[in-house]
């Protein structure tokens, strides 16, 4: 009997068994895929992973910084260029980074299980048991949900908790992408040296944003959704609209609208009611964990898998697995980012909602700007800011409403002038 098993070994479940394993724990790291493989997803890594320590080793992955944003609303044209000093996001390939980190747990000495599909999981001689789609059985004391935003496990803990027994219509919401190879000096030829990232506001009139992440070689472009309306988006078209968008504004170079669209659902209603029960603890996608507001899952799954692990560690070091016992992993992470995630969900039908106004703020008041940003990364603390941001986002998004953006601004690349997609 392993003393854990993880189902899904991504971010988040690489992350907690690395440091179970590390631990001196046995560990079962369990996914249905084989390693690398590829994931729907943005691969940006904010600066501020790097203020934490205890997380496995997984710079080998890291491809190139972005040290700039570009705010761009489609309806009106205004655009806010946002240069910081250093990294703000970095940049990664999830084929790759889930490797690597995935590595990191086995070297630990976590005992890996790939090409392993879990059908089902319930509690049997005083721990758990997995039963396998080849009718293979798993025991081990407890057991870890990673398995993404449909996850498996989770199913059986919002059962036992009374949760709805999946996200509800507004709690997942769709994301499409793209991942081309364009190579190296066209990255640089049209996103500077600095890997602007340019984020437009509601493509299509979708409450969300479309994103191209430069990296080092090739560019992730996509489109999510924020906000459900009555209006129902075909988004994979919305995104082809949006490519095309992007080489009228000569933020691309032609001929990418030919590239294969992929997708996935972001759980991003909210972290669910209850993260654990007995035996058993919820981290990333299957938790609700990424950012109601931007999207972001990466930092939050990796984040939530140190906690995971930690009190793993320390309720089996004391003999308690129970649900009681295991509440302090909830403790964990809402002292870790808990306030966090429920204030980017608070906010994200009012940011959706004005991104005219959120854009010709970014322009013009570079000191809030500044601070929001080193907040992102991880260079201020999040508490000193908060109250200083959303009252300055509040006071602004009135002062500048209606003034436009500077158009003499000085743009990485050679971009054309906006284009309108509504």
């Amino acid at each position: 009997m392993y003393d854990v098993a993880v189902v899904g070994a991504g971010p988040g479940g690489s992350t907690a068994a690395y440091t179970l394993a590390k631990a001196g724990l046995s560990v079962a790291l369990i996914d249905k895929a084989t390693f690398p493989r590829q994931k729907a997803c943005g691969g940006g890594l904010p600066q501020r992973v790097f203020t934490h320590k205890g997380l496995p080793d997984f710079r080998s992955a890291l491809e190139a910084s972005s040290s700039s944003l570009i705010f761009e609303c489609c309806d009106t044209g205004d655009r806010a260029y946002m240069p910081h000093t250093g990294p703000i996001v970095w940049q990664v390939r999830r084929f790759v980074l889930d490797k690597v980190i995935f590595d990191c747990a086995v070297e630990a000495g976590a005992e890996p299980m790939l090409s392993t599909n879990v059908r089902t999981w319930d509690y049997e001689d005083g721990g758990v048991v997995l039963r396998t789609a080849d009718k293979k059985e798993i025991r081990a004391k407890t057991v870890v949900g990673a398995g993404g935003a449909r996850d498996l496990v989770s199913k059986v803990v919002r059962k036992r908790e009374g949760l709805p027994d999946d996200w509800g219509r507004t709690e997942a919401h769709a994301a499409t992408r793209i991942e081309p190879e364009v190579g190296e000096d066209v990255v640089e030829e049209y996103f500077g040296k600095e890997r602007a990232i340019w984020i437009h506001f509601n493509p299509k009139g979708v409450r969300g944003y479309g994103w191209v992440f430069p990296k080092k070689s090739t560019l992730n472009i996509g489109v999510a959704e924020f906000v459900i309306t009555d209006y129902d988006p075909d988004l994979h078209g919305v995104t082809r609209d949006y490519i095309h968008l992007l080489e009228k504004e000569n933020l691309i170079p032609p001929g990418l609208d030919k590239v294969k669209i992929d997708g996935a659902y972001l759980p991003i209603g909210g972290p669910l009611a209850k993260t654990f029960t007995d035996r058993c603890v919820l981290v990333g996608d299957s938790a609700g964990f990424p950012s109601a507001l931007t999207g972001e899952g990466m930092w939050y799954a990796i984040e939530s898998g140190r906690c995971a692990g930690e009190a793993l560690s320390a309720c089996i070091a004391k003999g308690d697995v129970s649900k009681s016992a295991l509440a302090l992993y909830e403790q964990t992470w809402k002292a870790s980012f808990g306030r966090e995630l429920y204030t980017h969900l608070k906010w994200t039908k009012t940011f959706y909602r004005i991104p005219k106004r959120i854009v010709r703020m970014a322009a013009r008041d570079k000191p809030l700007v500044n601070r929001a940003i080193r907040t992102l990364t991880g260079e201020s603390a999040r508490s000193k800011n908060d109250r200083y941001i959303r009252t300055k986002v509040a006071v602004n998004a009135l002062r500048y409403a209606f003034r436009k953006t500077p158009t003499d601004v000085k743009l990485p690349g050679h971009p054309a002038p906006a284009e309108p997609l509504i």
